[in-house]
């Protein structure tokens, strides 16, 4: 059978891990952290291309996974569902839809539709996933397939290849961990603060920008709403700030008035792995001791990781497949 070593467990790593799976490969996962402990388990996971390129290639991973997501939908356990809101904006004039906006149910918001404050504004139907129940789900799903896993640090790409599971490919999957573990400087921190509120009256999605750019954004789960966020740049720090809370949940006012007095559940703050764009590509490994032939990198998805997904891990299964031909890095 063919083997793979996945190196990494977000979102990126399972669903790169289940597609091999699901084509025939006997997969191993090595990651310092699984769910509930990954980044993935905290975002927000509303279904939108968010902070990611390129985008000759988004729209593409992004058609890909929302068919994925939407034949979820009917599995109950993966924590998959459908919610419609807006996107507002303070430009007067109406704007233009985004491309991956033609995959969803989308129109330009009504005057009576628009808060106080803003101009225009989008109305569109998405899906938000529950990464509390997604991720173990996501977890349950790759070991029901047969797949196995190790819970373990890895200092070297070298240790996966040559790992006595004896892959034929590596697959990596490191996101923000990928600065330090192939020396890759274009990767860089983006981090995100979220509150969590209990706000049942909140039935739609929310998302707009202040005058100074910050983000506000909205989401309503079957467990909480979630009020956000930032979107620092280059920020590693993930200790919570009390004042920053307080402050999303006055920008969330301005969208649905009366949030900022809901009680909060909880806040958490983690690190998207942005970069230039996503690296999704092969490498040969050099390596004429191993049976490992190739590296796929699929990493760099910014605040689009859930997103795109399974489009990213159907990629991966294509290289996979295509894994005796040498590619010449672009790194």
């Amino acid at each position: 059978m063919k083997r793979a070593v996945v190196v990494g467990a977000g979102v990126t790593g399972l669903t790169s891990a289940v597609s091999l799976l699901e084509n025939g490969w006997d997969v191993l996962i090595l990651a310092e952290k699984f769910t509930p402990n990954t980044t993935s388990d905290g975002t927000l996971a509303f279904w939108e291309p968010y902070l990611a390129k390129p985008e000759e290639k988004i729209f593409k991973w992004s058609d890909d996974a929302l068919r994925r997501f939407r034949a979820l939908l009917s599995v109950p356990e993966a924590g998959i569902r459908e919610i419609d809101g807006y996107d507002y904006s303070l430009d007067e004039e109406k704007r233009p839809f985004p491309n991956w906006m033609t995959l969803l149910p989308h129109r330009h918001a009504t005057t009576e539709e628009i808060p106080k404050g803003y101009k225009s504004g989008w109305w569109f139907s998405s899906m938000v996933i529950e990464t509390p129940r997604f991720m173990p789900w996501l977890m349950r799903r790759f070991t029901d397939l047969g797949g196995k896993h190790e819970e373990r640090k890895l200092e070297s790409i070298n240790e996966a290849i040559l790992h006595p599971f004896q892959p034929e490919i590596v697959v990596n999957c490191t996101g923000l961990g990928a600065r330090g573990f192939l020396k890759d400087d274009q990767v860089y921190p983006i981090r995100g603060h979220v509150v969590r509120v209990n706000a049942p009256q909140v039935k739609k999605f929310y998302n707009a920008l202040t005058e100074s750019g910050e983000t506000i954004y909205i989401l309503p789960r079957s467990d909480c709403v979630v009020c956000g966020g930032t979107a620092q740049k280059g920020e590693w720090d993930t200790s919570i700030d009390s004042e920053e809370s307080q402050r999303i949940l006055e920008r969330c006012e301005r969208l649905f008035p009366g949030i900022s007095k809901s009680e909060v559940i909880s806040e958490w703050t983690g690190l998207r792995p942005g970069r230039s764009e996503i690296r999704l590509e092969m490498e040969p490994t050099n390596a004429p001791d191993s049976h490992c032939r190739q590296i796929i990198h699929n990493y760099g998805h910014g605040g689009g990781g859930m997103t795109l997904s399974w489009g990213c891990a159907q990629e991966v299964v294509e290289l996979a497949e295509k894994s005796n031909t040498t590619v010449r890095s672009k790194l």
